[in-house]
């Protein structure tokens, strides 16, 4: 999976602030949700009636393992950069730079636990992302 960012905040060495990075990693859990936003009423006939107003669509993602520093920092400059709603790319089934099924997402989880993996120096996070309407 891929998620195509801008720099802004927590930035890892040799990155530059406002400059676009790609962040490409394997992904250890890949799961999308659809939530509908309706509002169903019944009259006193017992008819029904809805108003569909959307569907949010979200992915929950697990990264693989995260095992050197310099990959930690980059990975946690992601977090920071989009922590304050700025909108980014991801793409669940990117194995590289190269565009397959992008996704306008934002940030909703608000809490990032990093998780060690055994004794290992490595890790792995989860994030809840949020897929934006098209314009």
């Amino acid at each position: 999976m891929r998620f195509t960012y801008t720099a802004k905040r927590r930035l890892a060495s040799g990155h530059s602030v406002e400059t676009e990075y790609d962040y490409v990693i394997d992904g250890a859990v890949i799961d999308q949700d659809e939530s509908i936003e309706s509002e169903t009423t019944t009259s006193l006939d017992g008819s029904m009636e809805t108003d569909f107003q959307r569907i949010d669509v979200f992915w929950d993602v697990s990264t693989d393992f995260i095992e050197t520093a310099t990959r930690l920092a980059e990975f946690r400059e992601f977090l920071a950069s989009v922590a304050g709603g700025e909108v980014f790319t991801f793409d669940p089934e990117a194995t590289d730079g190269t565009a397959v099924d992008e996704y306008q997402v934002k940030l909703v989880s608000q809490r990032h636990r990093r998780r060690r993996i055994g004794m290992l120096d490595a890790y792995t996070y989860s994030v809840r992302m949020r897929v934006q309407p098209a314009a």
